[in-house]
């Protein structure tokens, strides 16, 4: 019942609710489990090992925590994080084990200290290192996001379930019995995780391998910044402070209510209940404060006020130990330490970091989490050391009045610069307002001149900031006047913001101001008033709904109609096609943002003729409002959004699809998939995340677009399999790119046995490369779609790096994926690629060796279902009549020089596969497959020229760049008045780029040498191309760079020369 709910409430698909569904699991046994082996530890420490022993505990176990979590953190990211937990929990497993069936617990009192720190090192290294990490790889960032809350309830859940039932089992149990059932927990969560593994697909392994390293800043490098932060954010010191004192009194607290318990208790069994039933009271307490009262709390007094609570509280219960020292004080305390502290003063804490920057929140963190709060333990350990030697439980609890005094002073400070901060930040534009405003209530008066100031600049997102911040001041009204001055303005945002004030002020002066706005004759002011009337949902008084009307103004008239519809007042308009058409573009906006925020369906209906007929930029800003305001849920929406799927702008159909996506209907999946096939790639990449977010129905409409003829179709199909991420649709990506796999390693052994030497070979050899080039990009998108994008990296580093450890890393890193079997076949040819080793091996093309493998190689690629491979055999069937007609008999040499091409000649009969050929020696083109130079050659224009004949001349203007397809030519510049030849060109070299780029006159004569014949690409496409490879830019580079430093050594000439200029 809880899971469909939250399947309906997240919108989530069948695969993504298994997977939450799954960690929820597992996040309230891991949880559970620790909780029980802290209570069982703590409790017999306690009873055998007595409170006076506390001290040496508190201040040894930060010392463990630091040294083991930080030798855990360096080897984190070497393994998997599945395995390193199932590790984690068996080694626990064992050892709890050992506690009971071997009898360690009767071993003496290190085996309770060595049990308590035990628990408590695990339970950082499983709950707050590993199962947060094993977490990041199932989730994205975006999921991480919304589904955080649900799984610190199940962690809470979990905790109180397993106390309750401790605290109950301890009745009749004594604590040391109870241990044995935390190795049946530990195998629990061990098969739980066991379940994950094989029923859901990780987004990423060891990322960190996969992408270089940047540089991580340590604590020393944060501890060498901290004193700058501080003198530029003075709230980090409180922070610090903070959190220091914070630990402090937390230990004194819990040393004094734990030696009152030991004290009051008999025995071991019924300490160890009292705890269990305190820790399970306690978090149903916690859970109640943190869900109901610190909210509403916080909504109410704000940070800088609650800042105050905890420390009060923390100063109550110590006086209360002074006055009564007794059970019911110790209770107060552990109450306070426990449920206050995380059911409030946490989320007290996490709010106060909004006033610290975002660009040093997490060089904060790493000092307060990794350095102050570690020292703070382990410093109040070493307090309450020295404090026993001053006597009795009241030299404690007098040290703790002192330290809650302190606190709550630092506390004040806390709250102040808190606000200090964040009106920084807001006003310099570090944070948005909106990121920001939970628990920021009020602004003090002393910030109305800043917010006065603010509203009467110049700028406009000033002046939407200060309309921000007015609300929040004790009294919106005293900047009425400077709000008045943005009355007049015409602009959406800073309108919209207008009457969102006006609509916060108290009542009697939104009265007035309402009235005053009516009796205006701007018809701005009017409007405003309007929108104002229609967002606090009152009726248009009359007579100036009369005039108003009666005068005709488009917009105006519009507005009192939305206020009317609004209040069942009036009907629909009789012809809604046009009664919104006449509207200046700036109401029609304004028009769709009122309609989209009210989502009343009475109104809905008008938005389909408005944002059919506003201008495009309109439109998209209306189907943005529906997505922001998530009406996505209203039938009336949905059937407007979907008549958008076949809008002629693709953003108009992107954001539809996007819309439609978010909680997709079964009868608008044949139209989501049918936008696999949308000529531009975000609307096929917004209908790919749609269908994933529909899940496994979606499934057989996806799969008939992976036989498309399209690649980009083909792309986009396997993209929403990959995104659905369920292993079904893994399975599916699999059957479809296993042939190709397999005939990816056939390739591998056809190049291994093709006769470099000869050139009817060379176009097979060039469409095998091109067909593994294809396999390979296709294998790496389909993997990048599973979650592996970072092996994008890896691949371009194993193609451009010249280093063979490099090359050979990236290729282990692909190695190590889980998904093994799309990149097994890969492999070989990737080990021999990054190895710098080369294919081409000797071979003797002789009548035995076409017998033996050529006539099979032939065969192979002929039944291969490429068109570039059977293109390839069927050139290299030229070289059989050549290799295999031996005869001296002069009458069958002359029929077979009459019916086969001269050796030497490659398709020099089919002028389409002849140019191919020449574009893949280009060095422009080597990013480009054969199927895009297929494209390009229909592009291309042929040109002759005879010898001596100018092609290009200096001086004039050209706007194509020049491929050379046979013949030689000469770069040829004149300088005084003699010519030097700068460059020989031969087939496959081309020139005329510059100019594309510059647009300035050629600055060489490029004259025919021999007959040449040219191919001319227009300038829009060569840009377009560009646009398309940006690795052409590369090339480009490295031939001017090559050009200049020849010419720079052959001429001899200086850097003032004309040449270069």
């Amino acid at each position: 019942m809880f899971l469909s709910r939250l399947k309906k409430r997240l919108g989530l698909s069948e695969d993504q609710l298994k997977r939450l569904g799954a960690f929820l699991l597992l996040a309230l046994t891991l949880v559970g489990t620790q909780g029980l082996a802290s209570l069982l530890a703590r409790s017999l420490f306690l009873a055998n090992a007595g409170a006076d022993k506390l001290p040496l505990l508190y201040t040894l176990t930060p010392i463990f925590i630091i040294t083991i979590s930080g030798f855990f953190s360096q080897v984190i990211g070497r393994f998997s994080h599945k395995r390193l937990l199932q590790l984690l929990l068996l080694g626990s497993a064992l050892f709890m084990s050992g506690l009971r069936i071997l009898g360690w617990l009767d071993s003496g009192l290190y085996i309770l200290f060595i049990f308590y720190i035990f628990s408590e090192v695990v339970s950082v290294l499983v709950i707050k290192i590993g199962f947060w990490n094993l977490v990041a790889d199932y989730f994205t960032t975006l999921e991480l996001k919304r589904y955080t809350s649900y799984l610190n309830l199940a962690s809470s859940l979990g905790y109180l379930l397993a106390n309750t039932i401790a605290s109950i089992a301890l009745q009749v149990i004594e604590p040391s019995v109870l241990v044995i059932a935390l190795p049946g927990l530990y195998g629990l969560a061990i098969a739980e995780m066991v379940y994950i593994e094989i029923d859901q697909n990780d987004i990423e392994v060891n990322e960190l391998h996969q992408q270089p390293q940047k540089h991580v800043e340590t604590l020393k490098d944060s501890l060498r910044q901290f004193p700058q932060l501080i003198s530029r954010y003075p709230i980090i010191l409180f922070l610090t402070a903070n959190t220091f004192l914070l630990l402090l009194v937390r230990l004194l607290g819990e040393y004094q209510y734990s030696a009152i318990y030991a004290d009051s208790l008999d025995n071991a069994q019924q300490l160890a209940s009292f705890l269990a039933l305190m820790a399970a009271l306690l978090s149903l307490l916690e859970f109640g404060l943190s869900s109901l009262v610190t909210p509403w709390l916080i909504q109410k007094m704000g940070v800088r006020r609650m800042n105050l609570i905890y420390p009060l509280t923390t100063l109550a219960s110590f006086i209360g130990l002074f006055l009564a020292p007794g059970l019911g004080s110790a209770v107060f305390t552990n109450i306070n330490q426990r449920s206050l502290n995380y059911g409030m003063a946490e989320a007290v804490r996490l709010l106060n970091y909004n006033a610290v920057p975002p660009r040093i929140l997490g060089r904060f963190r790493v000092l307060s989490e990794g350095l102050f709060s570690p020292i703070g333990q382990i410093l109040g350990g070493l307090i309450l050391l020295s404090a026993q030697h001053l006597g009795s439980l009241i030299t404690t609890t007098l040290l703790g009045i002192g330290l809650s005094v302190i606190h709550s002073g630092v506390s004040y400070f806390t709250g102040r610069s808190y606000l200090e901060s964040l009106m920084t930040m807001v006003t310099e534009g570090l944070v948005n307002l909106d990121g920001v405003k939970t628990g920021w209530v009020t602004l003090p008066s002393s910030y109305q001149e800043e917010v006065q100031n603010m509203l009467t600049s110049g700028d406009r997102q000033t002046q939407l900031l200060g309309l921000q911040l007015a609300t929040r001041l004790p009294n919106p009204s005293q900047v009425l006047p400077e709000v008045k001055t943005l009355f007049s303005h015409t602009h959406a945002e800073l309108r919209q913001g207008v009457v969102t004030f006006l609509s916060q002020i108290p009542s009697q002066d939104q009265h007035f101001c309402t009235r005053n706005l009516l009796d205006s004759t701007d018809q701005l002011a009017r409007a405003i008033a309007l929108e104002l009337l229609i967002l606090c949902q009152q009726p248009v008084p009359e007579p100036e709904r009369s005039q108003f009307w009666a005068m005709g103004d488009p917009e105006i008239c519009a507005l009192i109609t939305l206020a009317e519809l609004q209040l069942s007042k009036t009907s629909l308009p009789t012809n809604l096609e046009d009664w919104a058409v006449d509207l200046p573009s700036y109401s029609q906006r304004n028009l769709i943002h009122i309609i989209a925020r009210s989502c009343n369906p009475d109104l809905l209906i008008l938005l389909e003729p408005l944002i059919r007929h506003a201008p495009l930029e309109i439109q998209q800003q209306g189907l943005r409002y529906l997505t922001a305001l998530e009406c996505h849920n209203n039938p009336q929406i949905r059937e407007l959004v979907a008549s958008q799927l076949g809008h002629s702008d693709p953003q108009m159909r992107a954001t539809a699809i996007e819309i439609l996506g978010k909680a997709p209907e079964e009868n608008l999946l044949p139209y989501l998939a049918q936008a696999l096939m949308d000529c531009h790639p975000h609307v096929r990449q917004q209908a790919a995340q749609a269908l994933a977010h529909a899940g496994e129905k979606a499934l057989h409409w996806v799969e008939y677009y992976l036989e498309s003829p399209d690649s980009e179709v083909v792309n986009a199909a396997i993209s929403t399999l990959g995104y659905m991420g369920t292993p079904q649709a893994e399975d599916r990506l699999y059957e479809y790119l296993a042939p190709e796999l397999h005939q990816f390693s056939r390739s591998w052994e056809w190049l291994q046995h093709l006769p470099a030497d000869r050139p009817q070979w060379k176009l097979l050899a060039i469409a095998i490369d091109d067909y593994q080039k294809r396999v390979l990009e296709r294998v790496f998108h389909t993997l990048s779609t599973l979650g592996c994008s970072a092996t994008l990296d890896a691949l371009k580093q194993v193609i451009h790096s010249h280093n063979l450890r490099d090359r050979a890393n990236a290729v282990e890193t692909i190695a190590s994926l889980r998904y093994r079997r799309f990149v097994q076949p890969l492999l070989p040819f990737l080990e021999t690629w990054a190895s710098g080793q080369s294919l081409e091996q000797e071979i003797n093309a002789d009548a035995q060796w076409m017998k033996t493998q050529g006539y099979k190689l032939i065969l192979e690629c002929l039944a291969s279902q490429d068109r570039w491979l059977e293109l390839g055999a069927m050139v290299a069937l030229m070289d059989i009549p050549q290799l295999l007609i031996q005869t001296p008999d002069p009458l069958v040499q002359d029929v077979a020089k009459t019916l086969f091409p001269a050796r030497g000649q490659v398709c020099h009969q089919e002028p389409t596969l002849q140019r191919i050929y020449i574009l893949t020696r280009v060095d422009l083109f080597r990013h480009f497959c054969l199927d895009e130079l297929l494209l390009i050659n229909q592009e291309l224009i042929e040109e002759h020229f005879a010898p001596q004949e100018a092609i290009v001349a200096e001086g004039s203007l050209r706007h194509h760049l020049y491929i050379l397809s046979s013949g030689t030519a000469q770069i040829v510049k004149t300088m005084g008045g003699r010519q030097k030849i700068l460059a020989t060109l031969s087939s496959g070299d081309y020139f005329g780029e510059a100019q594309l780029f510059n647009q300035n006159p050629a600055w060489v004569d490029v004259i025919a040498e021999t007959d040449c014949t040219l191919l001319k690409l227009e300038s829009d496409r060569f840009l377009d191309l560009i646009y398309q490879k940006p690795d052409m830019i590369l090339e480009i580079c490295k031939r001017f760079s090559a050009f200049l430093k020849q010419s720079l050594e052959e001429t001899e000439i200086t850097l003032e020369s004309p040449v270069l200029s």
